[in-house]
């Protein structure tokens, strides 16, 4: 009797952690099952954690960029110098969007700063099923975006 119970304890266990790692893995599939997903996942990070947290999460979608981390250190390092004599953060806006095909997208935020704004530009692709950033930009001169703009 004493072997049963402790099979079925066993087995409910292993059980439980199965749900838990399918739960784990439906969840990450999930965050990158369309691009908004990954962005917002982004700048909610950004807020809550900082720029480095949000910016290693946005190169983790990409496999390729493991490769590139050199990259990646440097973005974070300019950002985070930016960021340190703008002032205040106070939240985002959707300045664009545009595609080519279904499968690559770019979006462009302007971030606001008490400051002043900068701005964010995904380029986020799905070769497969799964979207992940193929280029992240940041820039302080709005200006030209602005007038581009007005041109319109």
């Amino acid at each position: 009797m004493k072997k049963l119970v402790l099979l079925v304890f066993t087995l409910l266990y292993f059980s439980f952690i199965q749900l838990g790692l399918i739960s784990i893995l439906a969840s990450v599939s999930y965050a990158q099952s369309n691009p908004e997903d990954i962005i917002n996942k982004f700048f909610d990070l950004y807020k809550n954690k900082g720029s480095d947290m949000a910016v290693d999460y946005v190169f983790s979608t990409n496999k390729w960029m493991d490769k590139n981390q050199n990259v990646v250190i440097e973005m974070k390092m300019r950002l985070k110098k930016a960021i340190n004599i703008i002032g205040n953060y106070y939240g985002y806006e959707l300045i664009t969007k545009k595609s080519l095909g279904q499968s690559y997208l770019l979006y462009s935020y302007v971030v606001k700063y008490e400051r002043q704004p900068i701005q964010f530009t995904f380029i986020l692709y799905k070769p497969d099923k799964t979207w992940q950033i193929q280029n992240l930009r940041f820039d302080d001169n709005l200006t030209e975006e602005l007038e581009e703009a007005d041109d319109d």
